[in-house]
Order: structure tokens, then sequence, then C-alpha cells
């Protein structure tokens, strides 16, 4: 089945977030492939908070689930308010950052179904087999979720 980039950037923002509060997540800190314990978590919940007025107005039949409501969000990212804009802003730059491993997903993860952290956990199970840029982006990832 075809994915698009853009659903596969979606999965791993998702995915990042859902792995980093796993117990996964702890165990793999170690080997710089997941984003740490609770940090996609906290940016989720504060987005989820922060949002919730441009949630309703602009994107209220978006489905939930799956990143829509944050692509959503980036679509309408000029008209969002400057509290959600803030978290528009971080999404945009860990879609960019996870841009970094389109190669690698292709070529590891390829039959991975994306979702609650599948992806990126299929990236850190391949961390010793990724390109140089994919673990800079997972590393840049890491950094904008604690910022």
């Amino acid at each position: 089945m075809p994915r698009s980039i853009s659903s596969v950037f979606a999965a791993l923002i998702v995915g990042a977030i859902a792995l980093s509060t796993s117990t996964n997540a702890r165990a793999e800190a170690h080997g710089g492939a997941s984003l740490g314990p609770g940090v996609g978590a906290a940016f989720a919940w504060k987005a989820w908070r922060d949002c919730a007025p441009d949630r309703s107005r602009l994107c209220g039949t978006v489905a939930v689930g799956g990143g829509r409501v944050m692509r959503c969000l980036i679509d309408q990212r000029d008209r969002v308010a400057p509290r959600c804009r803030r978290h528009v802003v971080k999404a945009v730059a860990l879609r960019d950052a996870f841009g970094a491993c389109r190669v690698d997903v292709e070529r590891f993860c390829r039959n991975v179904v994306p979702g609650r952290g599948r992806v990126v956990s299929c990236l850190a199970g391949n961390r010793d087999r990724l390109r140089p840029s994919c673990r800079a982006g997972l590393r840049e990832a890491r950094r904008i979720l604690r910022h």
C-alpha cells in the first residue's frame, strides 16, 4: 500500500511522542534513537491544551488520530493564535528533522504500519545501520522536544 510522505511524517511525529512515553524508550535512550521518557508526551499534552480553541475553530471536523489534527493546524498555521503557533512551529521543525530519515524508513521500515511508535521503534532497532543524516535528525527531534 503506497504511503504519502506527509502521512509517514505525521506517523513519525505521533510515533515519536508515543515511543517517548514507553518503557522501551527508557531502554533505548542510551542508544540515541529514542526521544527520552515523557518528552514527547509533554509536548503533545501542551499542544493539545494550548491549541484547543484553534482545534475547534479551524479543525473541528478533522478526525482525531494519526496526526490529522496537527496536520490541519500546520495547514492553517497563519490563522492560529500565538499560544498555539509555537507548538505548530515545533511540529513543522519535527517534520523537517524526521525528513532526514525518509530513505531509512523506506529501506528498513517499509512494511511497518505507521502509528503508536512503530516506525520510530523500527528506526531504533536499526540505529547502527541508519545514515548519519537520519541519526542527526533523530537527535534534532529530541532537542526540539526538550525545548
